[in-house]
């Protein structure tokens, strides 16, 4: 959907940015003082690599809400509403 048009592809990456900035900030409260408790864990490395794939899972799944912001203010044809 934002490559329909100039406008939707600004709107997409305004709406995308300001999710992943929340998002980013919510990840790093609940990631620090979870690698700071297994910092001493002898699979600290593995335990480290899993978070990070499970960030970016969560980072991914960001395209949904985009999708649907830009689903609603704009028709399928890039139109705005």
């Amino acid at each position: 959907m934002s490559r329909k048009n100039d406008e939707t592809w600004k709107y997409a990456y305004r709406c995308w940015g300001r999710i992943n900035m929340v998002l980013g900030a919510i990840l790093v409260l609940v990631s620090l003082p979870a690698m700071i408790a297994v910092r001493n864990h002898h699979d600290f490395e593995m335990i480290s690599v899993y978070l990070m794939f499970i960030q970016l899972g969560i980072m991914a799944l960001t395209i949904i809400p985009t999708e649907i912001f830009l689903n609603k203010r704009f028709t399928k044809k890039g139109i705005k509403r």
